[in-house]
């Protein structure tokens, strides 16, 4: 396996592991073809060991061990924030954005800041780890790319025949709600929206899925998006959360009975964009398609130039027409399907309480 993310402040990252290491045994068993999923299911343990090797020509070489144990971590989904100054003439803006979370809208406000005041060309937006989230961020997410957004629809959610009271819209937005860590509002912000932009570039991979496929469909009526990677996940459908809570039959946590310490994340509600399109449950297949994992074995951090995902797109910024193969692409490289169950709320999109307060 290769170590494709390390949340900063994590232990992984506390124990200097990076983006490109390679491991190839768990609490000292030797991953093969065979015993894979066993071997990985031990990830979901609350400590484990793994061994990190070198590769030379398919030979690998032991380094060494390294513990780490789990923990709680509150993790900014902003991730990397990063101006390409001259690509082929053009200033590119580069967000690696790993989730849309309420309570991080002002740091990805702040990003667009950066963008904005760089007065950049094109954007490349970094979605490969990014599972989902929140409705509201991704509609603040895309008022902020699309320069000409004014109160047009961006979103339409369809509930079942039973609650068609419920269907509502998401249009753009030129202000933004901030939160604090405990999902309380302390506030708005405008949203720093860039002016200069008549496409949109987005990486994408099997993990990118729900709001970020939402920003991808929402789009792309108004302004040409290019997907660079793998098919998406594919997921246009989205939940709520249902506490027992007597005085609603919604989100008010605050009135839950506090002799249950369980909710429900049932999907209600189907997504669409202004055009009446939903038609991604396979996945956006992208335009231009690169197997990171092909290059298992140089695996370069996000935002170096040369990280392979990432130069497919500033070479198709730069005009390029022909198809650049970096020289470490490794042929004897497979793809193997895991069966352990995925992270909980990993392909996520959901809609706060405050949806529902309708005049």
């Amino acid at each position: 396996m290769y170590v494709r993310y390390v949340a900063d402040n994590s232990p992984a990252s506390n124990a200097n592991i990076k983006r490109g290491d390679i491991i190839n045994a768990i609490d000292g068993i030797t991953i093969n073809s065979s015993n894979f999923n066993e071997v990985v299911s031990k990830l979901s343990n609350e400590t484990i060991t793994l061994s990190f090797v070198s590769e030379n020509g398919g030979t690998l070489t032991f380094i060494e061990d390294k513990t780490i144990s789990a923990t709680v971590l509150s993790e900014n989904p902003v991730y990397l924030t990063k101006v390409f100054n001259d690509i082929n003439g053009k200033k590119v803006g580069y967000l690696v954005y790993n989730g849309f979370r309420t309570s991080y809208n002002d740091e990805l406000n702040d990003a667009f800041s950066i963008f904005k005041n760089e007065n950049i060309d094109e954007l490349i937006l970094d979605l490969r780890l990014n599972g989902g989230g929140s409705v509201a961020t991704s509609a603040y997410l895309a008022s902020m790319i699309y320069s000409n957004a004014g109160e047009e629809k961006f979103a339409d959610l369809k509930f079942n025949s039973k609650h068609t009271n419920e269907d509502g819209y998401y249009t753009f937005q030129n202000t933004l709600n901030v939160f604090d860590s405990n999902d309380k509002n302390i506030g708005e912000q405008p949203i720093n929206r860039l002016t200069t932009l008549n496409k949109l570039y987005v990486l994408t991979s099997g993990s990118t899925a729900s709001a970020s496929e939402m920003v991808i469909n929402g789009l792309k009526p108004y302004i040409p998006v290019k997907v660079i990677g793998t098919t998406t996940y594919g997921k246009n459908v989205g939940s709520i959360t249902l506490y027992d809570s007597p005085s609603t039959d919604f989100q008010d946590q605050a009135s839950a009975n506090p002799n249950h310490t369980y909710a429900m994340q049932p999907i209600v509600f189907q997504i669409f964009n202004k055009n009446g399109e939903s038609d991604y449950t396979q996945g956006f297949v992208p335009d231009i398609e690169v197997k990171e994992y092909e290059y298992w074995n140089a695996i370069l951090p996000f935002g170096d130039e040369n990280e392979v995902v990432l130069k497919a797109a500033l070479d198709n910024i730069r005009g390029f027409t022909t198809k650049i193969t970096p020289a470490k692409k490794a042929s004897f490289a497979k793809e193997v399907e895991l069966t352990i169950p995925n992270k909980k709320f990993e392909h996520d999109m959901y809609i706060e309480k405050d949806y529902f307060q309708k005049e």
